[in-house]
């Protein structure tokens, strides 16, 4: 079984050699393995996209546990984007990642579910369960920010298996 520490090193790892800048951050539910990325491509309609994911390790994950960290997480991605702000032109895809012992079916469900839009920001919840080496994230191909959906998939293999 893994433990917290080595998942957060082993992401750490694949984000540093994706080209992410990794640190932390603080949010309510503790310090949080921080890694961003900024891209622009013309096929994106000449956007650019400002990729977070912030994963926070956690005992047992159930759905109160993950709605409240998207919530948090979401709130500080808002806070902190780099740059200009969300619009036409420049967006924010976040991976809020909860690492836990346990992940309860209905929190693992809708991280798989869905993702979640607001404007110029999409949200893919992640849940990790180190105690079955499960991890759920959404993989299908939205209405809503379809355009960068190649690349956020390719993200989504390469920071989480």
């Amino acid at each position: 079984m893994t433990t917290h520490d080595e998942y957060l090193a082993g992401l750490r790892d694949r984000l540093q050699q994706d080209g992410c800048d990794v640190s932390e951050a603080e949010l309510r539910g503790g310090r949080a393995l921080l890694g961003y990325r900024k891209d622009f491509k013309i096929q994106w309609m000449g956007s650019r996209l400002h990729t977070m994911v912030l994963a926070l390790p956690w005992d047992r994950v159930d759905l109160p546990a993950l709605e409240g960290f998207v919530a948090d997480a979401a709130q500080w991605s808002h806070l902190n984007k780099k740059g200009l702000y969300n619009g036409l032109q420049s967006g924010t895809a976040l991976f809020p990642v909860l690492v836990g012992n346990e992940v309860t079916p209905p929190a693992a469900q809708a991280a798989a579910a869905k993702q979640r839009q607001e404007f110029g920001q999409v949200t893919r919840p992640v849940t990790v369960d180190l105690s079955t080496g499960t991890t759920s994230m959404f993989t299908g191909s939205p209405v809503v920010g379809f355009v960068f959906n190649g690349f956020l998939k390719a993200k989504s293999r390469a920071y989480f298996g």
